[in-house]
This record gives C-alpha cells, sequence and structure tokens, in this order.
C-alpha cells in the first residue's frame, strides 16, 4: 500500500478541484470535534438619501426617490467534510458542527427629496430583505484510500488548443444517504443526507467546427469546459463569442460550434458629446457601425470631479452608478445616458464643471458577457 501521507497529499490536490470550501477528515480512535459551521451574512447597506434637486431653471420637477436598502447577505454554509475511513464505527467519535450562518439584516431605505415648483415629493425607498439563512455542509464518506483516484472536472484552455485534440474530463460518483445522524457522535449538527464515494467517471470532449469563418482567427479566445450535474457546460469568458450546441453520447461529449461572433463586434462603441446640464445633463454613446447580432447594453459610470493639475492634487470621486435601462435612450446608432437623473449632488451637474467620467460598458449576445471600459475628460 502506498504511503499514507503520500496518498492524502494526493487527494487533497484533488478535492481542490472539486470543492472550494471543505475540510479533510481522518476518522480514528480519537475523538474529535470539528467546528465547520459557516460565518453569519454581513447587513444590507443602508440606501442613500436623495440629493437636493436643481430648480433653477424654474421647470416643475418631481423629487427624485430615495435608494432602496440592500438585502442581507446570505449566511455562508457550513463547510463540506470529506471524511476517510477504515472502520466506520469510527465515525462515532467524531463531532461535526455543519450549520449554516445567519443571514443579514436588511438595509434601511433612503429618503426621498423636495421637488421643484410645485413637483411632488420623491419617495422612500424600500427596505431590504432579510438575508437567507446559509445551508447545512454536505459529508462524503471515502473508504480505502488508495482506490480513491484523482478527479479533473474542468478544463481551461485555448480555442486553439481545445481544436487540436479531445480532451478528458473526470468527475467522482456519489450515492446518496439519509441519516449521517446514526454515524456520527449525538452532539454533531448535520444535513439529513450523506454521500459515499463509488467510482470516477472518464468523459472526452471533442470540438467540432461548423462556423464560416475558420477557427484559426480566433485563436486567442479562452473558454473553461467542465463537467455539471446537468452535463457538460461551456464559460466562454474572453475573446470571440461562440454560438455551439453539445452532442452527448455515452461518455462522449461533442462540441458543435455553428458560428462565431468577434469580440470586435461587441466593442464597437466610443464616447460622444456630453449635453445640457443639471437634471437634464445626459451623455451620449455612440456606436461606429451596427453590429450583425442582437446585442443587450448595460453601463455602469464613475464620475470623478477634476482637481487643478497642481503638484499631488487628485481627482475627487463623486461616485459609481449602474445605470438602469429607464435612463438609456437608443437612437439611430446612439445611446444617450440620462445622467443627470442619477443621485449625485447638482453642484457637479452645473455649467463650467470638469467631470472624468469611466464608463464600464456590458455587452451580452448568446448568453455571454463581455465586458470593457471607456473614458473621457468633459466639461459641463
Amino acid at each position: 500500500m502506498r504511503c499514507f501521507f503520500y496518498v492524502l497529499a494526493s487527494l487533497l490536490f484533488c478535492i481542490s478541484t472539486y470543492a472550494s470550501n471543505y475540510e479533510v477528515i481522518v476518522a480514528s480512535e480519537s475523538v474529535s470535534t470539528y467546528d465547520l459551521s459557516g460565518r453569519d451574512g454581513y447587513n444590507g447597506r443602508d440606501g442613500q438619501n436623495a440629493y437636493a434637486l436643481d430648480c433653477s431653471d424654474g421647470l416643475r420637477r418631481n423629487g427624485r426617490d430615495g435608494e432602496d436598502g440592500d438585502d442581507g447577505e446570505k449566511g455562508e454554509n457550513g463547510l463540506d467534510a470529506y471524511i476517510f475511513y477504515s472502520d466506520i464505527e469510527n465515525l462515532k467519535n467524531l463531532t461535526l458542527l455543519q450549520q449554516g450562518g445567519k443571514g443579514g439584516k436588511p438595509g434601511k431605505p433612503g429618503q426621498g427629496t423636495a421637488g421643484c415648483n410645485g413637483g411632488a415629493f420623491g419617495l422612500t425607498g424600500s427596505i431590504g430583505n432579510v438575508g437567507d439563512a446559509g445551508d447545512f455542509g454536505e459529508v462524503y464518506l471515502i473508504h480505502n484510500l488508495d482506490q480513491f483516484e484523482a478527479e479533473k472536472p474542468v478544463e481551461i484552455l485555448s480555442l486553439e488548443n481545445f481544436g487540436l485534440a479531445p480532451i478528458t474530463l473526470t468527475k467522482h460518483k456519489w450515492n446518496k444517504f439519509e441519516n449521517p445522524a446514526s454515524l456520527f457522535s449525538k452532539e454533531s449538527k448535520l444535513a439529513n443526507h450523506y454521500f459515499r464515494y463509488d467510482e470516477t467517471i472518464q468523459y472526452e470532449v471533442n470540438v467540432v467546427w461548423k462556423a464560416r469563418t475558420p477557427l484559426a482567427a480566433f485563436n486567442d479566445t479562452r473558454l473553461a469546459v467542465s463537467l455539471t450535474k446537468k452535463g457538460l457546460d461551456l464559460t466562454v469568458y474572453s475573446g470571440a463569442v461562440l454560438d455551439y450546441r453539445v452532442v452527448k453520447k455515452q461518455n462522449h461529449y461533442t462540441v458543435e460550434v455553428l458560428s462565431v461572433i468577434a469580440a470586435s463586434e461587441l466593442q464597437n462603441l466610443r464616447l460622444g458629446k456630453i449635453r445640457s446640464s443639471g437634471e437634464d445633463l445626459l451623455l451620449e454613446v455612440k456606436e461606429s457601425y451596427r453590429p450583425q447580432v442582437k446585442i443587450d447594453t448595460r453601463f455602469v459610470l464613475s464620475i470623478y470631479e477634476v482637481k487643478s493639475q497642481g503638484r499631488g492634487s487628485k481627482d475627487k470621486f463623486i461616485g459609481q452608478y449602474a445605470i438602469s435601462k429607464d435612463l438609456v435612450i437608443q437612437e439611430d446608432g446612439t445611446f444617450f445616458l440620462l445622467i443627470g437623473n442619477l443621485n449625485f449632488p447638482h453642484e457637479y451637474k452645473k455649467k463650467g464643471t470638469k467631470l472624468r467620467l469611466q464608463l464600464s460598458v456590458y455587452r451580452e449576445a448568446i448568453r455571454q458577457t463581455r465586458v470593457f471600459g471607456l473614458k473621457g475628460l468633459f466639461r459641463i
């Protein structure tokens, strides 16, 4: 039999590819307690009160609504336990505390602000939700160390390497049983089920290229190929966007790529002008050309006030804002972002103010998202 510590070290490595939060335990005749409980969730952030409107233009405007309080964070799940044993009676010597953490408290709502020239008062935001409690950790039992093989359920690679040869993925098979409390000490806090290792299953995955443009044009595209409970999953996280389907035949998966969208198709935007001032302030984002596919676009704006260029001076950070769809108008290849409606002080919306804007653009096509940034200096 191989050296116990060598085997255990290799097991630690192979489990780490399968679970991110876990404890490895070797059951013995020694009595031991393992606190694997989850951390309580953080409380939600309180919603910010609305800043006062600029009423100097004499127009009637309703007040801006207060921001919603954030939801409390979900409590952390209890840690999973991978337990190696030779005598199942030794599990009685183990006390496992695997309960999840409590959910965080909800954030308080922000207050609305007064309207202009007879406009209605802004609404109070909504209180956040209490965070959910975390789940119990899972128990995985492995008998006979030198039969437990390493697994590789995920491979990250370039499209070029994926096209050269099939890849092999492996995944552990676990059998599910009820009532783990009967196996461990009475003080344990456990889920109502556990898993026993059965075998390691091997799968072969290859790609078949059916797109018109040759694969070689997209060699730098990066993707993760992974085995999940539902089958094979592809995460194409940089480079081209792939339209594909997965075909399974026994323990073999074929990824058929039907068409491809180059990353440049999603990065066809540039900043235009900033127009008007006050509550009517808007920012133009222009398309360089019309894309050939439907693209969903979201924007997150970071705003800085540009200070004097003296030695040691720094721009003042005003805030970061996710721009909701009701503040975006798209016409004839131009996005108009109604940034005057964002909840930051009107003193930074006045004529003559110099701003540095950083716009993060999220573009989604075929359920794949690419992110890029646009920057510019503007004087209102």
